[in-house]
């Protein structure tokens, strides 16, 4: 993704290391609000090939899934850190904010096999009773790349935006 200083990257090429970002890594990080502040929760994860919707599952009776229910305003992260001096050159973080839902019984049968598909390890959680698949819409990405390459990608629109305008 590295591009000359001046040259703006094109929404394509943003999309493309997001989703191949989002292929390479199983877990992200996700943030919630609780009554107490800011909470993180390490999370497997599916989603959407045109980036819309993130997927995640959990028990219902979770901090997490309270905190969702409570206040849908999320953020996810990603990253590609390896712990050593290159990261600083070609290390890419993702950040994503959205809104969360809890996906009804018909809503949640494609979420849910490739929330399978991606992490065979979910078996038990989503066979589960209490068990809740979560879209998460995305309104923004905001793609780091070292300590100077920032890219906010709007995959409603499917462009790059301008990171000098504040949404609310």
């Amino acid at each position: 993704m590295t591009q000359p200083h001046d040259a703006a990257p094109d929404a394509a090429t943003v999309a493309d290391t997001i989703r191949l970002l989002l292929h390479t890594q199983v877990q992200c990080v996700l943030a919630t609000v609780s009554p107490a502040g800011p909470a993180q929760h390490l999370m497997a994860y599916a989603f959407d090939d045109d980036l819309h919707q993130v997927y995640v599952a959990s028990l219902r009776a979770t901090e997490k899934v309270s905190n969702m229910l409570r206040n849908p305003a999320t953020s996810l992260f990603w990253d590609n850190r390896t712990g050593n001096t290159r990261d600083h050159i070609e290390g890419l973080a993702l950040m994503a904010t959205g809104r969360a839902r809890v996906l009804d019984h018909v809503q949640r049968a494609a979420p849910a096999a490739a929330l399978q598909q991606r992490n065979t390890s979910l078996g038990g959680l989503l066979g589960h009773a209490d068990a809740v698949v979560l879209a998460i819409h995305i309104s923004s990405y905001r793609l780091v790349q070292g300590y100077t390459s920032i890219t906010h990608y709007d995959p409603t629109a499917q462009a790059v935006t301008d990171p000098s305008i504040r949404r609310n």
